[in-house]
């Protein structure tokens, strides 16, 4: 009588090729939680689920470029840092001084990779881009009161 592992390897051998391979992964319970849950509202297996996301990161990072990821990790960081300091448990964006801990991060490490330096023109920039999402934001605060 053959081993378990002797007929695994029969059964291996004779398998028809497959154009996939197995790949490792540790993740936090947390973590896989979020991906089966994110499996099943997709009807998809958990592996489908983790190469779906894969591809949409690796795509993501080749348009947006290496810079604009780096600041969106950054800001997520540094919220979340800001969060756990202040105690804050769940979504810290709706906190404004976790929210611009975050904003400062991202936009620090968008400025350090500029080509070259331009510190006046950047304040010109950020002054109009202040002034534009705030006109912005007054706007959705007008609509959102409107339809109430």
């Amino acid at each position: 009588m053959k081993s378990k592992a002797a007929a695994r390897r029969v059964a291996v051998e004779h398998s028809p090729p497959r154009n996939r391979i197995a790949v490792g992964l540790r993740v936090t319970p947390e973590t896989r939680d979020d991906l089966a849950e994110r499996a099943a509202k997709a009807g998809t297996s958990l592996t489908s689920q983790i190469e779906n996301l894969l591809q949409k990161a690796m795509l993501f990072e080749r348009l947006a470029g290496q810079e604009v990821l780096n600041a969106l990790w950054d800001f997520h960081s540094a919220g979340a840092r800001e969060a756990a300091y202040q105690g804050i448990a769940g979504d810290w964006t709706r906190d404004l001084n976790c929210f611009r801990r975050a904003l400062r991060a991202a936009v620090e490490r968008l400025l350090e990779a500029s080509p070259e330096w331009d510190g006046e023109g950047f304040k010109h920039d950020l002054d109009h881009a202040l002034l534009t999402a705030q006109t912005r934001w007054q706007q959705g605060i007008a609509r959102r009161g409107a339809s109430q």
